[in-house]
């Protein structure tokens, strides 16, 4: 019973602090990314669920989604609860802060004073660098955060014992939830090596069994979109470079007196916020207590053993290897500094404490500052005004076509800010993210991604624009409509750049209230939103209609098919886009005319058809199966039915073709493959809790 008022003491504390989060809204500063319309929150999970992304600028092979299974559990908390998405956010921040606080308390209650474990307990969240992910947005780190806690604090309550098949599958799934930050799968596997290195009751050989079978199941279980890299679908160097490219140098340039500074790097942005006077004062304090404990007190201590380990992930000049494709990518400072801040804060825990109320008066007042900081920093702003201001450009867009693609205005709006607020970097916090994240991101619809990097502004769909203010480029691109959002935001770009980029002239980087004005071939078709006229299909060719599926696939029926006919196809290109009859798309199928087909620019695929190799390709792969059917018939029109096709008068054919993109059969495999591996893990968890349970029954009896 003492357990659940604990736990329910943990509840109101960040229930309070995260108030506002239910009551308003928080996010859209720095990377914040999350839907705030209810009707597009299955979207949050939906835009990773094909191998082929075709919402982002003409579309892509999906890159590394290591966050796929916590946004379905996310979309499906919706479906169950059908909050608002702010207070599902509020909901997701209380459960994890107070789940996490209280697994610490628990494991550790029984090393120090247990008020002290409690008052520590909360500084596992209530510290600078949580701070720093709650104001980025980085909410897979805050799930990954929270399992890498769960996934320590069951191994060191079993750090004595051997470990059975049970303990193989809880861990095995555990690890595969961990990398939801994708980061975290070198993280937590680092701490599986370390614990198995210090279990005594282990022989060598199982503990390389144990580290082979959570490695290996955590594969199977993420195979779908790791799949995507092992089949040459997307060069991993080609994610890397982009990584490195918007990883800032002082997101992994680190000291030592910035890490126990409790500042981190000035990508962090605490310094932004929080005093480095008095961060230093109660960092330098903690680091000062261990080491002198240390020196004292001859003791154990396998906290201190994690933090050096995690210290010397950031600290130890690995400088030489920047260029290697993952090391910014595992290297940036804000994601491993929590963890480094987790195992000091325990290895203090090791040792008695003589001055108990001052540690505990100490603690206390440092709880309070981030308290503070928590409840006064962090970017608050309504949800619910959002929503009205945007109700009815979203409304026009859910009713839009599906192949409709469309642009947010202001552009480079990653760096705008909200109507008059003037809390920008100038005065010491981040910008607001753009319209986009609220409106596009998860509407379903193609989009072209308005956070366009600096190493690639000029090349640019919106530099492009905003210098020659002709729609051309609209219509190569299929980009449908303008969304026209400056009466809300205004951008902040010029903040970020050097003006050289944009040529000195601010009308190219700031908002320009006479913008579509300036435009020709644009519509104003309701309030805010623009048409581009004449914009190009997604599909161009003679006597054409088509359907799209889904992101991978189109169903086309072309009539009156001869000799040379030109197939367009305005998604970004990709060899693996093939050409199939009918439906006919399974691993097995042979495509056609993938010798004609080519690369006209980066969005757009070009196919050479003939109805000669259509006949061919049937007569070749079906000739037993029409004759037995009584093919061809001939229909009271004078055609021929071939049943793949049908032959006109004449000579051409009337015919139902498939472009797909082939790798989504292997992502389909691997989602398969997944679900099973999951299931069985699961299964082989709960049967070995239940069979350990009857075995200590009888034992008791």
């Amino acid at each position: 019973m003492k357990k659940f008022y604990t736990y329910l003491l943990y509840l109101v504390i960040y229930s309070i602090l995260f108030f506002q989060v239910m009551y308003y809204g928080i996010g859209y500063f720095w990377d914040w990314s999350f839907p705030i319309f209810k009707d597009d929150f299955w979207n949050f999970f939906a835009i990773t669920k094909g191998s082929w992304q075709s919402l982002m600028d003409g579309g892509q092979p999906l890159s590394y989604v290591s966050d796929y299974i916590f946004r379905f559990l996310l979309s499906c908390v919706w479906y169950v609860l059908p909050f608002e998405p702010e207070q599902i956010i509020y909901t997701f921040l209380v459960l994890t802060f107070s789940t996490g606080t209280y697994l610490v308390f628990d494991t550790f209650k029984g090393q120090n004073n247990k008020y002290l474990v409690f008052l520590v307990s909360l500084l596992v969240y209530l510290n600078p660098f949580i701070f720093y992910k709650i104001l980025g947005g980085h909410i897979n780190y805050l799930f990954s955060y929270f399992i890498f806690i769960v996934i320590f604090c069951l191994l060191y309550r079993g750090k004595d014992r051997k470990l059975n098949i049970g303990d193989y599958a809880k861990y095995a799934l555990l690890f595969a939830l961990s990398g939801t930050q994708i980061q975290f799968f070198i993280y937590t596997y680092l701490l599986f090596i370390i614990f198995a290195i210090l279990n005594k009751n282990d022989s060598v050989t199982k503990k390389l069994s144990f580290l082979v079978f959570i490695g290996f199941f955590a594969y199977l279980i993420h195979c779908f979109w790791l799949n995507q890299f092992l089949l040459g679908i997307i060069s991993f160097e080609g994610v890397s470079s982009v990584a490195r490219s918007g990883t800032f140098r002082d997101s992994y340039m680190v000291s030592l007196l910035r890490i126990f500074g409790l500042s981190g790097s000035s990508a962090t942005l605490i310094d932004r916020i929080y005093s480095l006077e008095i961060l230093a004062i109660f960092g330098l304090s903690f680091l000062g207590y261990l080491i002198y404990k240390l020196i004292f007190e001859k003791k154990k201590n396998i906290f201190f053993i994690l933090l050096l380990a995690y210290t010397s992930f950031v600290f130890v000049p690995l400088t030489f290897i920047y260029n290697t494709p993952i090391f910014p990518i595992l290297r940036e400072t804000g994601h491993i500094l929590p963890l480094i801040f987790l195992f000091l804060l325990l290895s203090v825990l090791v040792y008695s404490v003589k001055n108990y109320k001052i540690t505990v008066g100490f603690l206390l007042v440092f709880i309070f500052l981030n308290f503070y900081h928590f409840v006064k920093d962090l970017p608050y702003f309504s949800y619910q005004d959002l929503r009205q201001e945007l109700s009815q450009i979203h409304k026009f867009i859910k009713n839009s076509s599906p192949t409709d693609r469309f642009m947010i205005y202001p552009f480079f709006s990653q760096y705008s800010i909200i109507g008059n607020d003037t809390r920008t970097t100038e005065t010491g916090f981040p910008v607001n993210n753009s319209g986009f994240d609220m409106l596009l991101k998860y509407s379903g619809n193609d989009y072209i991604y308005d956070g366009v990097q600096t190493a690639d502004f000029r090349d640019s769909i919106q530099w492009n624009l905003v210098k020659t203010r002709k729609p051309q480029i609209l219509v190569e691109k299929g980009i449908n409509y303008i969304i026209d959002l400056s009466h809300i935001y205004r951008s902040n770009y010029d903040k970020f750049v050097s003006p050289d980029l944009y040529d000195n002239n601010l009308v190219y980087a700031k908002t320009d209230k006479s913008f579509f004005k300036k435009m020709k071939g644009l519509e104003k078709v309701g309030n805010h939103i623009y048409k581009v006229k004449n914009s190009t299909d997604r599909l161009i060719g003679r006597n054409l209609s088509f359907e799209r599926v889904d992101s991978s696939q189109y169903n086309l029926r072309i009539h009156s098919l001869k000799n040379n006919y030109k197939l367009l196809l305005f998604e970004s290109y990709h060899p693996e886009w093939k050409i199939y009859l009918e439906e006919g798309h399974g691993l097995s199928s042979k495509s056609m005319f993938d010798k004609t087909h080519k690369k006209l620019s980066n969005s757009m695929s070009l196919w050479t058809l003939d109805s000669e190799i259509i006949k061919k390709y049937v007569k070749d792969n079906y000739s037993e199966e029409l004759k037995a059917e009584g093919y061809p018939k001939t229909l009271i029109n004078g055609k021929k039915d071939y049943k793949y096709y049908t032959e006109n008068k004449d000579g051409t054919i009337d015919v139902n073709l498939t472009i797909y993109f082939k790798p989504q059969e292997y992502f389909n495999i691997g989602i398969i493959v997944s679900f099973v591996t999951t299931i069985i893990l699961a299964l082989i968890f709960v049967f070995n809790y239940i069979f350990t349970l009857v075995i200590r029954k009888k034992q008791t009896t």
